[in-house]
């Protein structure tokens, strides 16, 4: 799923693809994690970090238009609400700039007004769920002890 959907996002023409199709193969990729990992995971008392969440499919679908499109609000009431969310942000001009320093990357067609969408939805579920914000415009190492802090904060704050 994950293949077939970054062929879509490296698509000028995307005249092809019915976008909530290829949300819903996400979704249910991200469904089927959920309780072949994360569930047991979390019943068996670990802690999981998960990279991209289901705020990815809310905020991608957002920023195409699909704001009513309310069977994807209900696929994620089937999923456990994660006790933080880290929202890593960096303005769109910046983050162009690190894609295309990456050699295998320097000419990968990037939809830019969709970008500036994919940011403001982002920060828009952020605000809403309470999700942290992490501003990655320095150094790596800066933005990992930034996050560091904040779990340590969240888990002794639980003691």
């Amino acid at each position: 799923n994950n293949h077939i959907f970054r062929v879509f996002q490296d698509q000028k023409d995307k005249c092809g693809y019915d976008y909530r199709a290829l949300s819903l193969l996400t979704a249910a990729d991200r469904l089927q994690h959920s309780s072949q990992v994360i569930v047991p995971a979390l019943n068996s008392g670990n802690v999981v970090i998960s990279d991209r969440y289901f705020y990815s499919c809310l905020a991608n679908l957002q920023a195409r238009g699909y704001e009513n499109d309310q069977w994807i609000y209900d696929i994620a009431k089937k999923l456990p609400l994660p006790d933080v969310s880290f929202f890593l942000d960096i303005n769109v001009d910046e983050a162009i700039k690190r894609v295309r320093s990456r050699p295998n990357e320097k000419d990968r067609y990037i939809d830019i007004e969709m970008q500036h969408k994919l940011r403001d939805n982002y920060l828009k579920i952020a605000e809403e769920i309470g999700g942290v914000i992490i501003n990655t415009d320095s150094t790596i190492d800066k933005s990992f002890e930034e996050i560091k802090n904040k779990i340590n904060k969240l888990f002794f704050s639980r003691r």
